[in-house]
């Protein structure tokens, strides 16, 4: 079973693509059959396939452009980890979703993302802009597959009870007594 890492979102510099593609050539060291798939589309989607062309890393990178939710949980349940090295993220849509997915996770400190991710516990968080630290948190979850499968489920848990209509509910409650009450 080959090792396939999966990224999706917009295909932008604050995205971290630069990042990512560094980092692999570092993973591909110690596992030569990892396989990186970028889904999404952006305005650097023709200069990051030169990049990738450049590092010789062809063989180990798939850009597929956007795919449905569907085809994205697909993916997701064919992978051996999300990675999603943003140098700013308001919220981090994606990183959420690939926790919801019981996708392990591997993401950077960027903006909004740790809110959601407990590193070590729910996931694995790196600083920004670092290939070397997320080289070395990607190729952590690759050697020990039952750890970042027992992260993976409690990220779950979390997200689910975290994001649920039930907390929602109870958020728009709140909100709605404190505006009264005023």
């Amino acid at each position: 079973v080959s090792k396939r890492i999966l990224c999706w979102g917009r295909i932008e510099e604050e995205k971290g693509p630069p990042e990512l593609f560094v980092a692999l050539r570092m993973v591909i060291k110690k596992f030569n059959d990892v396989k990186l798939t970028l889904v999404g589309e952006g305005n650097r989607l023709k200069e990051y396939k030169s990049r990738v062309a450049a590092l010789n890393l062809t063989d180990y990178v798939e850009f597929t452009g956007w795919k449905t939710s569907a085809e994205i949980q697909n993916l997701s349940a064919k992978s051996s980890l999300g990675v999603f090295p943003s140098r700013i993220e308001s919220f981090g849509l994606s990183v959420v979703e690939a926790m919801a997915a019981k996708l392990p996770v591997v993401a950077s400190r960027g903006g909004a993302i740790p809110e959601n991710i407990e590193d070590g516990v729910t996931g694995k968080l790196v600083p920004v802009k670092n290939p070397d630290a997320l080289a070395k948190a990607i190729i952590s979850v690759l050697e020990d597959p039952t750890n970042a499968e027992k992260r993976a489920k409690a990220a779950k848990s979390v997200i689910q009870k975290k994001f649920s209509w039930e907390k929602a509910a109870e958020n728009m409650l709140s909100l709605y007594e404190e505006t009264l009450s005023k």
